[in-house]
């Protein structure tokens, strides 16, 4: 009995360390696959650089982008071009959260407004407002406010949209009991609106961010004394591929982290209102 008992034991142990880990596994895959095809990209990268297939000249190689990297922040003109974008994207985003909460709630609230204005706002959002760059250098210049224009008129509309939608969400059953104790539409607004736009609010600034990196890099492509943008142009016209890449790597790095951040402050939220 103590023979086939110790067997039963011996055969149960492969299926605990299979099971174990099976559950290692499905707790580690959502990341060790990603690193995995990054490693498998960045290997296939170097590969074809480094065999010639691409000219070295145009495309550098992950090992000379990543030594470009460390290069760049040991640089003080790095900084201070990193600077000015960051100026440029707190100050846009800034004036297009106000702008864009606002209008939204007025929009979504008041359906003879929205009635009036949906063509012209819709038409907007459709509209590829990155080709309006050239004409606000005309009209501002090479400096920050051309830059904060163009992110104003990038981002305002996803604000806009988003916060009506949150407005236009909230149940009537909602606004009929808060009308029923005579309280004000500006009362409404701050107790019933604003909390039921809220997720879309910060929905609308993880699209917005992302959007607002793009403005800046193309309207500094376009015309800038400084900035992560000038600091591409140079680059490229001087035939520095790694530091191109390397510009663009922490430009991206700094978009996914900001994202990744945006993402669980919702999930908090969220999690905060169940």
């Amino acid at each position: 009995m103590t023979t086939l008992s110790n067997l039963d034991q011996v055969l149960a142990m492969p299926a605990d360390t299979g099971s174990r880990s099976a559950r290692m596994w499905r707790k580690s895959e959502r990341y060790v696959l990603p690193l995995l095809a990054l490693v498998v990209l960045l290997a296939a990268w170097q590969a074809i650089v480094d065999f010639k297939v691409v000219n070295p000249l145009f495309i550098a190689a992950p090992t000379a982008i990543a030594a470009e990297i460390v290069k760049l922040f040991g640089q003080s003109v790095f900084w201070v071009d990193m600077k000015v974008s960051g100026e440029e994207l707190v100050i846009g985003l800034g004036i297009s959260i106000v702008l864009g909460i606002t209008g939204g709630l007025i929009y979504g609230w008041y359906p003879k407004i929205r009635m009036a204005l949906e063509p012209i706002i819709n038409g907007w959002n459709a509209m590829p407002q990155i080709a309006l760059v050239p004409v606000l250098i005309l009209l501002l210049g090479i400096g920050i406010w051309s830059k904060v224009a163009m992110i104003v008129l990038t981002c305002g509309t996803t604000f806009w949209l988003n916060t009506a939608a949150g407005i236009e969400s909230i149940s009537k059953n909602y606004i009929r009991t808060a009308k029923s104790f005579c309280v004000t539409d500006l009362q409404i607004f701050r107790w019933v609106a604003l909390p039921a736009a809220f997720p879309y609010m910060l929905s609308a600034l993880r699209i917005g961010l992302g959007r607002a990196l793009i403005a800046i890099v193309v309207a500094e492509l376009y015309g800038s004394q400084f900035g992560i943008g000038h600091l591409l142009t140079v680059a490229a016209n001087n035939y520095q591929s790694s530091q191109e890449f390397a510009a663009l790597i922490v430009i991206t790095a700094f978009g996914i982290i900001c994202n990744i951040g945006m993402r669980k402050v919702e999930k908090w939220y969220n999690a905060g209102k169940q």
